[in-house]
């Protein structure tokens, strides 16, 4: 009985989205990233008024991480983890330059989309 009520429990949130969102990834994409980083971003940007200000996809990545790789790295990998994207050549981040890698929040949402298109279509 739990199963099933876990199932439509799944199958509600799944209409939800759908219905609100759409099936866009890219939704999903830039809502991981935004938690991510802002998980990981530097705590005194967390506690101004224009945090979410901060997250705009055309921001810097260097600028919002103020040169902190280590930090970046933390989130970079947390949506790796998420996304189940397997860590190699096409993923790692170059030693002491990751925060060169990607420009902007945008340029790291559109290469999470090309790896995850590239596992489904992988599976499939």
């Amino acid at each position: 009985m739990a199963e099933i009520i876990q199932f439509e429990k799944k199958f509600i949130n799944k209409t939800i989205k759908k219905h609100f969102f759409g099936d866009q990834l890219e939704c999903e994409i830039l809502f991981t990233v935004i938690k991510y980083l802002f998980l990981w971003m530097p705590e005194h940007k967390k506690d101004t008024q224009d945090r979410m200000e901060a997250l705009r996809p055309e921001v810097r990545i260097r600028d919002l991480f103020e040169n902190d790789s280590e930090s970046f790295l933390n989130a970079y990998l947390n949506l790796i983890e998420y996304w189940e994207l397997a860590v190699d050549q096409s993923n790692a981040l170059p030693v002491e330059s990751e925060l060169d890698h990607f420009e902007t929040v945008e340029d790291l949402c559109l290469f999470l989309e090309g790896r995850i298109l590239e596992k489904k279509y992988k599976k499939n």
